[in-house]
């Protein structure tokens, strides 16, 4: 049912021209922003990124910003030849990662910062009915690393995890936050979902000490690793201290979040990591 009414819907995309004038103002591994108009963006999805997963986050983005007031809002789905695209309101500023490199001494005030507006948003209940536990357990079966008994072990031990009902934005790193003046954005809600903030929690500080971007210099990406790496500590530490919640919560979601995060478009350097890593959770918790 949910693909019939997917289809429909992708009948009725607008088609549109992307003029010269349209410059990429951003990249990332699964789409180019573009500048649109004086007060909007096009995020255009790279070739191949399923209309499903595009359709997916431009629902979620109309029903985030019902409850949360600062995320840009979402106008409508467009197609541009074989691509599809978002047309969102233009945030005005600076990522945190731009800012962060401008402002390198400051670090840990922005490594708090994330994990305040990490701590807020997780206070906020929601209706989505897409789980984060849906959500890996499909991303776990997508991924071709692991064997079908190492996945099984994964999607058992996730079964013993605990459920909630919080708004997680699962994709929650720098890169994502907007500043504006003293305002901070969240941008990128194609994987919001509800849950456990733990799980959320984990996906970000597996993202913080691993994740890498395909687009970047070398020597661009050694110094963002070791930046977001120091990061991480700051912002773990000062979640727990906000929430409450322990370090051993936290990292009781690491397993199942590493092993869905393959199935994801990575570099083969983060790939490689994240492999050992799952095998060495399975073996750490005697699965």
């Amino acid at each position: 049912m949910e693909k019939m009414v997917v289809e429909k819907d992708k009948e009725k995309v607008r088609d549109i021209e992307v003029s010269k004038e349209y410059l990429v103002i951003g990249q990332g591994n699964t789409a180019e922003i573009l500048q649109y108009e004086e007060n909007k963006i096009l995020k255009l999805f790279r070739e191949g990124m399923p209309y499903l997963t595009i359709f997916n986050e431009y629902q979620m983005a109309l029903q985030v910003q019902k409850v949360v007031s600062n995320v840009p809002k979402a106008f409508e789905l467009v197609r541009f030849k074989n691509r599809y695209g978002i047309i969102y309101e233009k945030i005005q500023g600076k990522n945190m990662i731009e800012v962060l490199f401008e402002d390198l001494v400051h670090y840990k005030s922005y490594a708090k910062k994330l994990a305040t507006i990490h701590a807020q948003l997780h206070e906020k209940n929601t209706d989505i009915t897409y789980t984060v536990k849906h959500k890996l357990i499909r991303d776990i079966d997508s991924v071709n690393e692991l064997s079908p008994n190492e996945k099984m072990k994964v999607k058992n031990y996730l079964g013993t995890l605990d459920d909630q009902n919080k708004l997680c934005h699962f994709d929650f790193h720098p890169g994502n936050i907007m500043l504006r003046g003293d305002e901070c954005i969240i941008i990128d809600w194609m994987t919001a979902c509800a849950g456990n903030p733990c799980a959320d929690v984990a996906r970000t500080l597996l993202l913080l000490k691993m994740g890498e971007m395909s687009h970047i210099h070398p020597c661009v990406q050694k110094a963002l690793h070791l930046l977001m790496a120091r990061m991480g500590r700051v912002y773990k530490k000062e979640y727990m201290r906000l929430t409450q919640v322990t370090e051993e919560q936290i990292n009781s979601w690491m397993l199942p979040v590493a092993a869905a995060r393959l199935c994801e478009w990575l570099t083969d350097h983060e790939r490689k990591k994240l492999v050992q890593f799952v095998k060495e959770q399975l073996a750490r918790l005697n699965l």
